[in-house]
């Protein structure tokens, strides 16, 4: 059973890989390096176009409580976090031109917090003031969450100062467009229209990754630092992938050959000609996947994908002519007085053996069971123009006296 302890820890974490995925993809930085657990929950580096360097240092801070907010007055996590910015302040301020502070929560703070103050200052006076307010919540602090303020108040006005004045809060997701992290960053993907529907699959491959990459790094004992770049290259591989999708095979075992093949018990053509053949069982079961299969990722090609049906046609032609160019050369090699089972069995043999696949249009395919699958569905059909005969027995025309 996962505790109320567990699961609000477990909901912090995932947001600090949400908040960290979304600095990767916002960020309109020439080159841009996100850490995660490294200077802070999440720290992004832009290196901007005119040189210039700018560091921001996040606090992410998730709740799971429907009142309330994580930077109450008195919270360690507002303090806490203001002194450990404070304290790596003289550190930060010699390797970096600019230096931002960020609070963020997915709740909304309420405009008389005084995280809401830190972050509207923007004049001297309003700043000036600020830092009185520390001093005297200092003084006036107890036991408690009163340790975190005097610590903060500990340091000098100038350090303060730089700390207020390049801190903001950012509530409610703290992003652009005012979504959740996740849907945020989604719409930062900018998808193709035809792939919107696939957006939270991309969107997990790239938070996988992410997680992997961090559980990886930290086993050895390294800090995570995340390039920009490899992101949206994988992104754009992912795109790539689904859009490929659509003029492509997939897999036999990812396709719904075994919703067709349970549902439909027929006697096939196909089937009858194999048997013919002597062909063993497990020869036409495998016949039979391979053309459910081909059937299968032929109609969700057709309903969801962009192949042309002359793409079908022209396959379907390319198939048939190598069938013909097959059998006679089966012919030509085959020993004097050879029967006509044994040639037809030699043309199958040799049409079939797997190590050739076929092109769907401009694109080529790669899984065998759909070049089989394509010649079984044409061994099916006696009435198309490219049907094919495995045995002469079978041929259409011979009822016709031809």
């Amino acid at each position: 059973m996962v505790t109320v302890d567990a699961s609000t820890k477990i909901s912090g974490y995932i947001f600090q890989f949400q908040r960290a995925l979304y600095r990767l993809f916002s960020s309109e930085a020439s080159q841009t390096t996100v850490g995660i657990e490294t200077d802070d929950d999440v720290v992004e580096i832009k290196l901007s176009a005119d040189g210039s360097v700018e560091i921001i240092f996040e606090q992410d801070k998730h709740s799971v409580q429907d009142v309330g907010h994580p930077y109450q007055d008195s919270s360690k996590n507002l303090w806490h976090s203001i002194h450990i910015w404070l304290d790596s302040l003289k550190t930060m301020r010699s390797k970096y031109e600019k230096i931002s502070y960020c609070l963020v929560t997915n709740r909304a703070v309420t405009d008389r917090a005084f995280a809401k103050k830190l972050s509207a200052a923007s004049t001297k006076a309003e700043i000036d003031d600020c830092v009185d307010d520390i001093r005297r919540r200092a003084n006036e602090a107890k036991e408690g969450a009163g340790k975190s303020i005097k610590a903060v108040a500990s340091f000098s006005d100038d350090d303060l100062y730089f700390v207020i004045e390049n801190l903001k809060l950012m509530d409610e997701f703290a992003t652009s467009s005012g979504n959740a992290a996740k849907d945020a960053t989604i719409q930062l993907f900018q998808l193709p229209p035809d792939l919107t529907d696939k957006a939270e699959g991309i969107y997990s491959a790239l938070i996988g990754l992410l997680v992997d990459t961090c559980h990886e790094t930290w086993l050895k004992k390294k800090q995570v630092w995340i390039d920009k770049s490899s992101f949206t290259k994988r992104l754009h591989q992912e795109i790539s992938s689904l859009q490929t999708a659509k003029h492509l095979e997939q897999p036999l075992t990812k396709t719904a050959y075994e919703e067709y093949l349970n549902g439909h018990r027929g006697e096939h053509i196909f089937l009858l000609q194999l048997k013919h053949l002597g062909a063993p069982e497990k020869m036409c079961k495998l016949a039979l996947s391979h053309y459910w299969g081909f059937y299968a990722e032929r109609v969700r090609l057709q309903t969801e994908g962009d192949v042309l049906p002359s793409a079908w046609d022209g396959r379907n032609d390319q198939l048939y002519q190598r069938w013909q160019m097959t059998a006679n050369n089966c012919q030509l090699a085959a020993r004097v007085g050879a029967s006509d089972d044994e040639l037809a069995r030699a043309i199958v043999a040799e049409t079939l053996n797997g190590s050739y696949t076929a092109k769907l249009g401009l694109h080529d395919t790669s899984n065998p069971y759909f070049t089989s699958g394509n010649y079984h569905d044409l061994a099916n059909q006696p009435e198309h123009e490219f049907f094919v005969q495995w045995h002469p027995s079978f041929n259409p025309k011979k009822d016709d006296g031809e």
